[in-house]
């Protein structure tokens, strides 16, 4: 198949899907940036060299793929308005979540009238903690009866969850307890099931609305109780870990279970959070390209990805309007405990407190 003509829309977070586009030419051909006009987004045009556009209407004629990097309508934007007229120009769209269950059926829709491919994008799915995650739940789940579940995250995050566990293999309708646990401290708790099994949802329910990215309290950390141990995902850049269930032997004798380690990490990395955001990210956003790339080349989309996609949606909007609005915070903390080593200094940086409404 062809090199592909990309345009990003959106100049915040769509940097990094320049960045990706850039590390595949043999597939992709960056060819401009659709935006508003902002000063970021012509530094952005000058720093890459690409067009910049302000209008649909003028983008070039050969355009293949659009690659929709601006919020959708429920989460304040107007990514889907965007994107169904990509799509109605007969351009493919990958639109970057999250997105309401009623905005994607009207995309799918749309993009099956015109003949086009529709996705969206959830990087974390590629992150290499994350995959190896998904690896160690998949061998697990044929060896291993999964019991209980635990998921902490944060409510900037919490639509990527219900995608990544729909790719776990957990299906089905979110059903909720008949209250949330509140103002004990940052998390709201809530108890709910997936297909009958139980969860504990710890919900990091607080938002910044000045810098609604920083200072999450988690991003993720997933507990899978299974009945012979506990697989973990410490974060989203990992580790991951894996806790098998403790048996008390008797001393008169040693059994192959009291070789076992006690704690095992089965992934970790050691680069910084630049690296990790800089480096992993692309490398994610790029994946999720190339699948779209797979898909334009195969004439259609995985139906079971996007069945996925909608439930998943669904699942968060459940969540979301059970816990109810964000509680709205005005500080956050610009600061760092940096651990050296354990053995040398334990300090902190960049300490201070920001008022910003």
């Amino acid at each position: 198949m062809k090199r592909l003509n990309v345009i990003v829309c959106g100049s915040t977070f769509g940097e990094y899907y320049v960045r990706a586009i850039q590390k595949n030419t043999d597939k992709f051909n960056l060819t401009g940036l659709l935006a508003k006009g902002s000063a970021r987004s012509h530094r952005l045009s000058e720093k890459y060299n690409i067009p910049l556009y302000s209008n649909i209407e003028s983008l070039p004629k050969d355009t293949d793929v659009a690659c929709v990097i601006i919020r959708s309508e429920g989460a304040g934007g107007q990514g889907t308005l965007i994107c169904n007229k990509l799509i109605q120009r007969g351009i493919h769209v990958i639109q970057e979540q999250p997105t309401h269950s009623i905005y994607l059926k009207e995309s799918y829709r749309l993009a099956r009238i015109n003949d086009v491919i529709y996705m969206t994008s959830n990087l974390y799915n590629h992150l290499p903690a994350i995959e190896t995650f998904k690896l160690y739940n998949e061998k697990l789940k044929s060896l291993s009866k999964l019991e209980y579940v635990n998921l902490s995250f944060s409510t900037q995050v919490s639509y990527t969850v219900f995608d990544i566990i729909s790719k776990l293999g957990m299906h089905g309708k979110l059903s909720l307890n008949k209250k949330v646990i509140k103002n004990e401290g940052p998390f709201d708790i809530i108890s709910v099931r997936l297909d009958e099994l139980p969860i504990l949802i710890e919900f990091n329910n607080r938002i910044n609305p000045n810098h609604s990215d920083k200072n999450m309290s988690i991003m993720y950390n997933f507990r899978f109780y299974y009945e012979d141990g506990i697989l973990s995902l410490e974060d989203i850049f990992g580790p991951v870990t894996w806790r098998p269930r403790k048996y008390i032997e008797s001393r008169d004798s040693v059994s192959e279970v009291e070789n076992q380690l006690p704690f095992q990490i089965i992934y970790s990395n050691d680069l910084n959070m630049e690296e990790c955001f800089e480096e992993t990210w692309t490398t994610a956003i790029l994946k999720e390209l190339e699948e779209m790339y797979h898909y334009i080349a195969q004439g259609c989309i995985n139906q079971q990805r996007a069945n996925g996609e909608i439930a998943a949606a669904i699942n968060w909007e459940t969540l979301s309007e059970f816990a109810g609005y964000a509680e709205l915070v005005n500080t956050y903390r610009e600061c760092e405990v940096i651990l050296d080593t354990f053995r040398n200094n334990v300090r902190r940086i960049k300490c201070k407190k920001l008022k910003n409404w």
